[in-house]
């Protein structure tokens, strides 16, 4: 088979890579054909093997490039929901800004819907601070609880304040 037929049955298959064609043919139909095969760079003989190499180096560039995004985008998809209590937690502190525009801004960064919310507070009466242990423990407990009664909870996010636990849904 040639190569461009190659690459349709690459593409037909789903798999995405950068292609480089080497070709003799200098016709505009296959180099029309080769760009919608989406072709990463046409090549016609005699061949500059520096270009090669560069477009090699850059295929690499790019390919590391997006490996890293992929592995930044998968550590905030792992770590979403500590993200989203810790936005959370800052706007109760009021460590962050609560202008309308700014919170849109991070509930989209976050993707959590701009909609009414439920907050609950367990105030904790006790002449004894909480112990860092006991404050995680009661952070669980509390939200596998509101999880149980309101199923399908997912963003339920358990802060500790020092006035007591807040809880919001």
């Amino acid at each position: 088979m040639s190569g461009l037929e190659l690459l349709s049955m690459i593409r037909s298959k789903g798999l995405e890579m950068p292609v480089v064609i080497i070709s003799g043919y200098a016709e505009f139909s296959f180099a029309q054909q080769a760009l919608r095969l989406q072709v990463y760079e046409y090549l016609l003989k005699p061949i500059d093997i520096g270009k090669v190499s560069m477009i090699l180096n850059k295929i690499e560039d790019e390919e590391q490039e997006r490996q890293k995004d992929i592995r930044v985008k998968e550590t905030v998809r792992r770590n979403l929901h500590k993200l989203r209590e810790k936005y959370f937690a800052s706007v109760l502190f009021g460590t962050e800004s609560a202008e309308p525009e700014q919170c849109a801004k991070h509930l989209k960064e976050l993707e959590i819907q701009d909609s009414p919310f439920l907050m609950i507070q367990y105030t904790y009466r006790s002449n004894e601070p909480l112990k860092s242990a006991n404050i995680k423990q009661a952070q669980r407990m509390i939200s596998q609880k509101l999880q149980t009664y309101i199923p399908g909870t997912n963003d339920c996010f358990v802060i500790y304040l020092k006035s007591g636990i807040v809880a919001i849904l």
